[in-house]
């Protein structure tokens, strides 16, 4: 299904349209899909969900115009962000802008009617994962799916990296308290010393006064 954010910010929804095809298999079998749409036409939009339904996704998507419906949806969290070159109030550099100035990792897809190369790499190099023709949608699925798979590793090696961090972090710490439990023993070694050195002069001092005592009482 898909609901349509309007510029007025009402929500209107609309229910699946059945594309006519024949799923094999359990239904429950298709893949959840929580998915953002950055389209001012309904009609591409709903193309776009009728090819990720034929990929084998059972997507739920809500459609938005302006950047603020954008900006709104985004804490949300979808898995991933079809957007549309150009429209009257918005446009996917902006909205490519906008994801990293978030510092969210959603992948964003480039879905237009017509797009150059000069343009296409422009968006690769703005953050964008992918980009497609609206008119050669059979490649959709694939790319969601490799764009979702390339998150996963993004996030697996952030994992590994932090997991690297703490182990590091854990074996600094370690080695000072190692370190402070060294010094702490020596300095307690070298009061020992001490205090032994202290005492055995104590007692030949000691051993001192009373020869010398006994010797003055012998005098007398």
């Amino acid at each position: 299904g898909i609901r349509d954010i309007g510029v007025t910010g009402v929500q209107t929804c609309a229910l699946p349209i059945s594309d006519g095809s024949i799923s094999l298999g359990h239904p429950n079998m298709a893949t959840p899909l929580r998915l953002l749409i950055l389209e001012d036409n309904s009609s591409d939009a709903e193309a776009m969900l009728h090819a990720l339904r034929r990929a084998g996704y059972d997507p739920i998507a809500d459609r938005v115009e302006t950047e603020q419906a954008y900006r709104d949806h985004l804490p949300s969290a979808p898995e991933i962000v079809l957007a549309d070159v150009s429209m009257p109030e918005f446009d996917a550099l902006h909205a490519l802008e906008i994801m990293q100035e978030s510092q969210l990792d959603i992948p964003v897809i480039i879905v237009s009617g017509t797009i150059g190369e000069e343009h296409a790499v422009q968006f690769m190099q703005r953050g964008a994962d992918d980009y497609l023709i609206k008119d050669r949608l059979g490649r959709l699925g694939h790319a969601v799916t490799q764009a979702l798979e390339k998150k996963r590793l993004r996030e697996a090696q952030r994992r590994a990296e932090q997991a690297l961090g703490e182990s590091e972090e854990l074996s600094r710490t370690v080695r000072e308290a190692k370190q402070r439990e060294q010094e702490a023993n020596q300095e307690a070694r070298e009061r020992t010393v001490a205090i032994n050195e202290a005492l055995v002069v104590g007692s030949v001092r000691q051993h001192e006064l009373t020869a010398a005592a006994e010797n003055l009482n012998a005098q007398l």
